[in-house]
């Protein structure tokens, strides 16, 4: 991934835990993507005929700064990861990170397995505790990636009262205003209290940048698609030593885009993609869930789909650092009912106090 020289000096805004250092070995960076003009409709993207490497853009300078929030003592435990800036080569690596359980050369990255490939142009964001990857055609994000780690101290997540503002690392996004009278939530792909949770106000406030948000009807948005996060935040947490996470949209078919007030396109579905690794072989839970989604008494099962569906349908090529034969392996395995407690309602109320409880 490669860092422009510029940014040198933000070095010091990465070393926090959490910030995507999304592979574990190097990436040189391509050249950042041409976007349309605003007054255009939304256009099918055409896929070209390899993969694009994204351009990797550092951490903003975090809308907490600006609103003197309080930061905690300790915003990320000692054994963070250290970044290495390298300003002659303008790449950046991880130089050292934490191992829990077997050790496994997948650990070091928030993107676990590698940066998602795919063949529409993409900018790769860096921010405090999770990473996306951006399309400006589409004005959204095509996946975000977070990692929970079950021992991180917590801290307040108390949801703040923000706008969601732009982010001009990019030269095309929405605005809070394109969202207003829509019909959708501005939804989260790297969740607020998550992120708050596990690493602080600052980053917390940073999920507020409308390069993490894409539309989401408000009966997907604040009940099944809340419940899988409570379950993420919950009990996934008590289950593993850790959790890395994938999180994006499911756009319709070519020649049939859809689009809110600054064409800004709406997906017809959204997916996750949630991964353990305790023990020799990883698992993972695939989650497709359609715009259509209401009430909050559905389970988990009813969404678990694999990997290599959503591949079918993003475009996307999730964990390409994996030997192929692994990465069959775990694309086409459907969830274990046990390991995921797929049999869980997703009222993210129910869930929370559930846990308080102690069950």
């Amino acid at each position: 991934m490669c860092l422009p020289s510029r940014w040198s000096r933000v070095a010091a805004l990465i070393t926090l835990l959490g910030l995507a250092s999304c592979a574990s070995h190097r990436h040189t960076a391509g050249a950042p993507s041409t976007a349309p003009a605003d007054t255009t409709a939304p256009a099918d993207t055409p896929a070209p005929t390899a993969h694009t490497t994204p351009t990797a853009v550092p951490p903003p300078e975090t809308v907490a700064d600006s609103l003197d929030m309080p930061s905690p003592e300790t915003e990320a435990p000692a054994d963070a990861p250290t970044i290495a800036i390298e300003a002659a080569t303008d790449t950046f690596e991880v130089a050292s990170a934490p191992t829990f359980g077997p050790a496994n050369p997948y650990r070091q990255s928030t993107c676990w397995g590698g940066v998602p490939l795919t063949t529409e142009p993409v900018v790769l964001l860096l921010n405090t505790g999770y990473t996306v990857g951006y399309s400006e055609p589409r004005k959204n994000p095509l996946w975000a990636a977070y990692t929970l780690r079950a021992d991180a101290p917590r801290h307040d997540a108390t949801r703040p009262d923000l706008r969601f503002r732009p982010d001009d690392r990019v030269s095309r996004s929405a605005t809070h205003d394109d969202y207003t009278h829509s019909g959708f939530d501005r939804g989260h792909l790297a969740p607020s209290d998550a992120v708050g949770q596990w690493f602080g106000r600052k980053a917390q406030a940073d999920t507020f940048i409308v390069t993490n948000i894409i539309p989401q009807k408000p009966g997907l948005n604040r009940q099944v698609w809340q419940g899988l996060e409570a379950l993420e935040t919950t009990h996934f947490t008590r289950d593993f030593a850790q959790v890395w996470v994938f999180a994006g949209p499911i756009f319709n078919p070519p020649g049939t885009p859809t689009a809110i007030a600054g064409n800004v396109q709406v997906p017809g579905a959204c997916y996750k993609i949630i991964i353990e690794h305790d023990h020799a072989e990883p698992s993972v839970l695939a989650v497709v869930m359609d715009q259509g989604q209401s009430g909050s008494n559905n389970p988990l099962s009813l969404y678990v789909t694999t990997v290599r569906h959503i591949e079918s349908l993003t475009g996307l090529d999730f964990f390409p650092d994996l030997p192929r034969a692994q990465q069959d392996r775990l694309e086409t395995t459907t969830a274990h009912h046990a390991r995921w407690r797929t049999g869980t309602t997703l009222n993210p109320q129910k869930i929370r106090a559930a846990v308080n409880a102690g069950r």
